[in-house]
């Protein structure tokens, strides 16, 4: 089977399952990536911008969160996260934050305490879903004191 990514032809594969597929790839800026499986010119699967590509560690968040979102990792929301109150959660610039797909719980960002996104023009905090659909994810929810 030949992967091409981006329209480029990946060297080689190192290991697939559901949910991961590692690549030997040419190198490609961050972000989303069309990937095409192709068997023979007749029997192949293209999709479109639903792999995100990154060097950089994935690390997955569900419940309760407070401290330092850092921007050498990418994030996965595997379930709704909390801020607790009197707690803060620093998210770095450059963040980037993917919602797990769920239609039937869908995750989020509840915060009862504190939201600081260091984020810039230039340099944004990104909070997104893979793949690209409504309904997947509830966004951030800020609720007032008492």
């Amino acid at each position: 089977m030949r992967v091409i990514f981006d329209q480029t032809e990946a060297l080689s594969y190192q290991t697939w399952s559901d949910t991961l597929l590692i690549l030997s790839c040419p190198p490609h800026t961050e972000g989303l990536v069309d990937l095409t499986f192709r068997l023979n010119e007749i029997i192949y699967y293209n999709s479109k911008e639903s792999f995100l590509y990154s060097d950089k560690e994935l690390t997955e968040l569900c419940g309760e969160i407070s401290g330092t979102l850092n921007n050498s990792q990418n994030y996965l929301l595997t379930c709704p996260v909390t801020v607790p109150t009197d707690q803060t959660l620093i998210i770095e610039k450059g963040v980037l934050i993917i919602a797990r797909p769920d239609k039937v719980n869908p995750v989020s960002i509840t915060a009862n305490g504190i939201i600081k996104a260091t984020g810039t023009l230039s340099d944004p905090v990104r909070m997104i879903s893979i793949p690209h659909y409504k309904g997947i994810w509830n966004g951030v929810i800020i609720q007032m004191p008492d």
